[in-house]
């Protein structure tokens, strides 16, 4: 399903040269040799970048939200300090060219989890998901006094509410104010509503702390 999604904007496009400028940061000061765009993320624009006696690097330039930017670049020092699976941030800043923040990335050889697993028996897969697991546990050990989302210095900006009436306000919301209840139908819509209502007490025993948490996790974005 998510391959027939399209982009709410175009991608972004640079040149080599204006690509070159943006790497002088790494070492050697190397010469951008060829752009190519990268399939998959559609909020912003992510390009490959060749380069003149260095290994290839992934330029992002942040399209949806630019104030991002600074989000990721902590989350990314975190990663680094925490061990976390993540590629290295190998620099930053901002594009003259596009007016857009932009981050190099460090290119990983690999391929999409849902790829991965697709042809895999049942002797390859139990390690496979061991592997996803044990990296889900190394992100879900960093945790935080309250739950929300966070801001560029990964404090919590946003309290939001996880627990059970949390749960029920965003279904009413969605379903009640919204045009959810219309599009799943008045049964159903009130079926899901009344189960949820019924069962939602069961989210306010969670006894852990609030942790960090991979929101759109799942297998088109785990490399």
């Amino acid at each position: 399903m998510r391959e027939n999604w399209s982009r709410p904007y175009p991608a972004a496009v640079i040149s080599p040269d204006e690509a070159t400028a943006l790497v002088r940061s790494l070492p050697g000061r190397p010469a951008v040799l060829r752009v190519a765009e990268l399939s998959g993320g559609l909020a912003n624009t992510n390009l490959r970048l060749d380069l003149e006696s260095h290994p290839p690097v992934v330029l992002r330039l942040y399209q949806r939200d630019p104030v991002q930017a600074v989000k990721e670049r902590t989350i990314h020092a975190l990663a680094a300090d925490r061990g976390l699976p993540a590629p290295r941030l190998l620099g930053g800043g901002d594009d003259p060219s596009t007016g857009l923040p932009f981050a190099l990335l460090e290119w990983i050889d690999g391929q999409r989890l849902d790829e991965a697993a697709r042809d895999l028996d049942d002797t390859a897969l139990p390690p496979l998901a061991r592997s996803v697991g044990a990296a889900l546990a190394a992100i879900h050990a960093v945790t935080f006094d309250r739950s929300g989302f966070f801001n560029g210095a990964l404090a919590v900006a946003e309290p939001v509410d996880v627990g059970g009436g949390g749960l029920t306000g965003f279904l009413r919301h969605v379903l009640i104010d919204g045009p959810g209840g219309d599009r799943l139908g008045g049964n159903l819509a009130g079926r899901l509503l009344a189960f949820a209502e019924r069962e939602a007490g069961l989210l306010d025993r969670w006894p852990g702390l609030p942790c960090l948490t991979h929101s759109d996790f799942g297998g088109t974005n785990i490399l």
